[in-house]
């Protein structure tokens, strides 16, 4: 992912607490919260796709869930 050009941003908003420590948590990491965030999204998009990936194998890749 380091190698990618960001292209967009999103805005999320924290208490001024969660930022402190994740801004702290991230550099005891050598990182940005950007970074961790990132991290945090892309490991989200893979544990959904592998769980939807397994589900597709029970109920099939059609809209109505009947196998084919």
């Amino acid at each position: 992912m380091a190698n990618e050009k960001l292209l967009d941003e999103i805005t999320i908003k924290l208490t001024r607490e969660d930022k402190s420590q994740l801004v702290g948590l991230a550099e005891i990491k050598g990182a940005t919260a950007s970074e961790i965030v990132r991290s945090m999204i892309q490991r989200f998009i893979s544990e959904q796709k592998r769980e939807f990936d397994s589900m597709q194998s029970i109920f099939g890749n059609n809209a109505q869930g009947d196998k084919e």
